[in-house]
């Protein structure tokens, strides 16, 4: 029987992210930063996904890797949206 975020809550155990082993997870971190390798808090999850951008205006594209950026700012000027590598 798998227990759930609350069972182990209940019991007085606390989650730490599997990266930085630092963070106390929330219920949403432990339910949606899940991978095969541990659970992660969104800083350290947003951190290994690398993201990718392009730029409608001048077609240049790229990738980058940040805890927290979600907008980026192209060398033409235009503000660009940043995805997560699929």
């Amino acid at each position: 029987m798998e227990l759930s975020f609350y069972d182990h809550i209940n019991n007085a155990e606390k989650y730490l992210c599997d990266r930085c082993n630092i963070v106390e997870l929330r219920e949403d971190e432990w339910s949606n930063n899940q991978n095969e390798r541990g659970i992660y808090c969104d800083e350290c999850w947003n951190w290994i996904h690398l993201k990718t951008w392009k730029c409608k205006k001048c077609n240049s594209s790229g990738t980058i890797r940040s805890e927290r950026i979600v907008i980026k700012k192209c060398q033409c000027g235009n503000m660009i949206q940043l995805y997560n590598r699929i």
